[in-house]
């Protein structure tokens, strides 16, 4: 159930209130409703007289804003009918055994969202300039997850409950020009954004402060920190470790094995040095340009897209040699020939698990995302209206040819991957992005 109240002045100012009442079956009867109001508006200070007197080039000045609250339940029958079938103390059968199901959490309740928004909308020059600008900020709470702060000691499981809180925040900017000189018409436009989440509160009681999610942005890659290859001078006459060094206690390490920072400082690689590594596996930045240009019967279109901010994990097809095909970069594997200018651990035919990027997860697989791509340009011809006229049948004709994907500038280091194929992905199995060539007639009758 919802309502909307609205009310504008002369297309000068302008305010709307919107409410909703959400209703969910899953809830118990005392959170069965959300109650989540909004309310926006607006002033086109484009539109006072004082405003066009001082700045007649300006069409239009608006400055408009929202703010409101929202609830979801997304993802919540799965998870609820899991808890509500599993009642405490009851077991469910096994062969000849029993197990106890987990507590129930009676007080589930919707996921809620304060988001704000403010912006500036601007014209100028008879429409040839324009520019839009926003800024929001999105302040999550009663988020449904985990309780990871209660101890296993308990020996039961334990459901989820609405306590986590998270915030996103960023701009997004868009300009555009239009011009004409001459019989030259053209076009220029583009756009920027930016965002940058955080983990404000989440339930965790983390071993080393290292290991805390708290404060950081959602989406960063959990593993271990990379520092090199174990060397010769590493291990003793007999092949061991020597004292001092420290080494996994999941696998024979050699000379050539992947080293990783003992963060915890006990001598050994466990799960207790991992940690969060470099950026998030979406980017912080995106952007795109649009190029325009007309002359008589011909047209360019042209689009720029790019990225920035994020990192690929690029892991077993795309590095492990395995598990892929061969790449340049293990041309420069370790060996005893080539100790100090390695950039990939030594081949070997037990492929060690400590070497296997799919099952240890390191910053050695991480690499930056960033790139600049042509993603289309077209080019088009109007045949003149005099010649198809004589068909006495068709309306109009225009014949193109355009290419997509055309050329890509990547910083992706020693990794062969598609940057944008391979956000949030794992980059070996994606097949790569292909440059397309198109040739075409439109025809109108």
């Amino acid at each position: 159930m919802s309502g909307r109240l609205g009310y504008n002045f002369r297309q000068t100012y302008g305010i709307e209130f919107d409410v909703a009442r959400n209703g969910n079956d899953l809830f118990r009867k005392e959170q069965r409703y959300g109650f989540f109001p909004s309310i926006s508006g607006f002033w086109n200070l484009g539109e006072e007289k004082f405003f066009k007197k001082l700045f007649p080039f300006i069409d239009l000045f608006k400055f408009r804003g929202s703010y409101g609250l929202t609830g979801s339940d997304f993802g919540y029958p799965t998870v609820l009918t899991s808890i509500a079938y599993t009642l405490p103390g009851s077991g469910t059968i096994f062969g000849n055994g029993a197990t106890e199901g987990a507590l129930v959490n009676a007080d589930v309740t919707w996921e809620k969202s304060r988001k704000t928004d403010v912006g500036v909308d601007i014209n100028m020059f008879a429409g040839k300039l324009t520019m839009s600008a926003d800024y929001f900020y999105e302040y999550r709470y009663d988020q449904l997850i985990n309780q990871g702060a209660i101890s296993a000691i308990i020996g039961q499981a334990v459901p989820r409950r609405n306590v986590g809180i998270s915030d996103n925040k960023g701009f997004e900017v868009e300009l555009n020009y239009r011009d004409k000189i001459a019989a030259v018409s053209y076009s220029i436009g583009g756009n920027l954004s930016h965002f940058k989440n955080k983990i404000i509160y989440i339930s965790e009681a983390p071993d080393y402060p290292y290991l805390a999610q708290t404060g950081r942005q959602i989406g960063l890659t959990k593993g271990y920190q990379f520092i090199g290859f174990y060397q010769a001078s590493d291990f003793d006459a007999n092949g061991s470790v020597r004292s001092g060094v420290a080494y996994p206690l999941w696998s024979t390490i050699q000379p050539g094995d992947m080293k990783y920072a003992d963060l915890n400082g006990d001598g050994f690689i466990t799960a207790a040095d991992q940690t969060f590594l470099s950026q998030p596996n979406i980017p912080t930045y995106t952007y795109g340009i649009n190029l325009g240009l007309n002359y008589k019967n011909f047209s360019l279109r042209a689009l720029v897209q790019g990225a920035w901010g994020y990192a690929i994990n690029v892991f077993a097809e795309g590095t492990d040699i395995f598990n892929g095909v061969p790449q340049p970069l293990h041309l420069q594997s370790w060996s005893p020939n080539n100790p100090d200018n390695a950039i990939f651990p030594r081949i070997g035919f037990n492929n060690n698990i400590n070497n296997r990027t799919w099952q240890t997860i390191s910053d050695f697989s991480l690499t930056p995302g960033s790139y600049v791509r042509l993603k289309s340009l077209e080019l088009g011809f109007q045949l003149p209206k005099k010649w198809i006229d004589k068909t006495h049948f068709i309306q109009n004709c225009r014949i193109y040819t355009a290419g997509y994907n055309l050329f890509t500038i990547r910083d992706t280091g020693k990794f062969q991957v598609d940057p944008e194929i391979a956000q949030g992905s794992n980059a070996g199995t994606a097949y790569p992005i292909t440059t397309n060539y198109t040739f075409g007639l439109q025809v109108g009758f």
